[in-house]
């Protein structure tokens, strides 16, 4: 199953596009877009309990995943890593990997994808897309 926005629909509670003292310049609030970047992506995630992005391949980008919240299961290349928060975690071009909330209260994390020029089909980059 695919994370979802924090709160499903955007970036949570008071951080909308109207929110006070959170105009910073990017097309949302919690995430960056093609609109705002040609090399880079990156979005808020929260993954209920149980809940998994689904296994994918990165290909030729770099990927950073940083844990706020909670507590995951990662899976790199069929190996599976317990990670609490906070904790930041590297994931180099090719590597297939997965994320899995395997605590009981949500997890939340962040994910900035460095494209290198070379963006996903339909901006896809496995999580929550």
């Amino acid at each position: 199953m695919a994370g979802r926005e924090k709160d499903g629909d955007g970036p949570g509670p008071g951080a909308g596009p109207d929110a006070p003292g959170l105009d910073i310049g990017l097309s949302g609030p919690a995430w960056i877009t093609p609109i705002d970047s040609h090399r880079i992506r990156s979005r808020v995630e929260v993954l209920g309990p149980g809940e998994e992005v689904g296994e994918h391949v990165t290909h030729k980008r770099e990927e950073v995943v940083v844990f706020l919240e909670g507590r995951a299961e990662v899976v790199l290349e069929g190996r599976t890593h317990a990670v609490a928060s906070p904790w930041a975690l590297y994931i180099g071009p090719g590597v297939k990997h997965n994320i899995v909330n395997g605590g009981a209260s949500e997890l939340r994390y962040v994910y900035v994808v460095a494209l290198h020029g070379d963006p996903a089909p339909g901006g896809s980059h496995g999580h929550g897309h």
